[in-house]
């Protein structure tokens, strides 16, 4: 029964709840049953934990072509080929513009402060 924890909480083998522990044939009075029990509640809440996780999108959907036959083809990117509207491009060109003008400003800044620092020097 050992060997049944360990593919469960390893390899992720599923079995019905009632087997785990009502057919076992383990019993208290083995050496290494402790071991046993906290593999078997790790296995137990792995299982739990992997049941309550939602399945992953596939990157492939099934198309079925002519004569009922079934093909599968790589999806698009979600939102790859979404176009971007007006109001967000003309927003992000002010940012980038007020970025730029700040860079600017604080270049003058820089430039005029060399300036003062060449002046000073004799």
């Amino acid at each position: 029964m050992l060997y049944i924890a360990v593919l469960i909480l390893v390899v992720g083998f599923t079995l019905p709840q009632p087997y785990l522990r009502s057919n076992c044939v383990v019993r208290g009075d083995w050496d290494r049953y402790e071991y046993y029990l906290m593999l078997l509640d790790e296995a137990i809440a792995r299982q739990e934990a992997l049941q309550q996780q939602p399945d992953s999108e596939s990157s492939l959907k099934a198309k079925i072509k002519s004569g009922g036959k079934q093909k599968l083809e790589p999806k698009l990117v979600s939102k790859k080929y979404r176009r971007y509207s007006r109001r967000l491009q003309h927003q992000q060109l002010q940012d980038l513009c007020e970025e730029l003008d700040e860079l600017c400003s604080h270049f003058l800044a820089l430039v005029n402060q060399e300036m003062k620092l060449e002046q000073a020097i004799p």
